[in-house]
């Protein structure tokens, strides 16, 4: 066999070997595109497995060329997840706009910088989860137990987390503007930065919470339960502070341009028109009262 004809047999072996693949290829991309599009209507239409779901996620999350480390956000909006155990689930950056979660497992899940806006999460648990940076914005989270959820720089803009079990939760720097956390129980919670302006907190506990240098301005505080709680410099101007119980609070430095009916003042006593509130407010007052006297 000549030399040239030798080459040629292993230059068409090789056009077919590429040319298999190529066609592999093609048709692994095609059944790929066809799963997602079944699971995608299923997805919208009816519950589904959570294998099912996270197969789901792993189909979508191709690698973004040329940033190859990075992955593409799996795409689960309107998705009806209604009892779906998602528990410990890697959800990172997954788009859950308008997606229905309620009574849904997501303890331990990781949803950071999640996008849930408008999503309903109605009674879902998701205690321990991480929702760091999460985009929670008009969710709908009433009675949904957050216990020890890590929520830091979240955004909840008119959220709501009605009768909600916050108790532990990170919301350090989170926004909070308009939300409703009417009857929520936000016993040690962490909302130093927190934006909570305008926000209706009415029968909240936020006992031992730390609330330092939060934005409680024109929030409805009436009848929340602040006993010991920790609100060194934050602002309550024009907030609604009628019938709260302050027993042990440190209100160093808070700003307390608001008219004022609170029942138990952080000394025990009770509130009265008299009352100077800079002796709580004003470290410098003769007579500035501390919660660890």
């Amino acid at each position: 066999m000549s030399e040239a004809l030798l080459y040629m047999l292993i230059g068409s072996v090789l056009t077919l070997f590429l040319r298999m693949l190529l066609d592999a290829r093609i048709e692994d991309q095609k059944a790929r595109r066809e799963r997602l599009r079944e699971i995608r209507q299923r997805l919208v239409g009816e519950r589904i497995q959570t294998s099912e779901v996270m197969d789901f996620i792993r189909l979508q999350r191709k690698r973004k060329w040329p940033y190859f480390w990075k992955r593409e956000p799996a795409d689960l909006s309107f998705a009806n997840l209604r009892e779906t155990d998602l528990r410990r689930q890697d959800l990172q950056g997954a788009n859950l706009f308008r997606a229905i979660l309620v009574q849904a497992d997501l303890d331990s899940a990781d949803l950071r910088r999640a996008d849930l806006s408008k999503a309903s999460l109605g009674m879902a648990n998701l205690a321990w989860a991480r929702l760091d940076r999460a985009n929670l914005n008009e969710a709908d989270l009433s009675g949904a137990t957050l216990l020890e959820a890590s929520l830091s720089k979240a955004e909840l803009v008119r959220t709501n987390l009605s009768n909600a079990w916050l108790e532990e939760a990170n919301l350090s720097g989170a926004k909070l503007a308009g939300a409703n956390l009417s009857g929520a129980s936000l016993l040690e919670a962490k909302l130093v930065n927190a934006g909570l302006f305008d926000a209706n907190l009415s029968d909240a506990d936020l006992e031992d919470a730390n609330l330092t240098n939060a934005d409680l301005s024109e929030a409805n505080l009436q009848g929340a339960i602040l006993g010991g709680a920790n609100l060194q410099g934050a602002i309550l101007s024009g907030a609604n502070l009628r019938e709260v119980d302050l027993s042990g609070a440190n209100l160093q430095e808070a700003r307390l341009e608001t008219r004022l009916s609170i029942t138990f003042l952080p000394d025990g006593t009770k509130w009265t028109p008299d009352t100077d509130m800079a002796r709580f407010t004003d470290p410098d007052h003769p007579d500035f009262w501390r919660p660890d006297a």
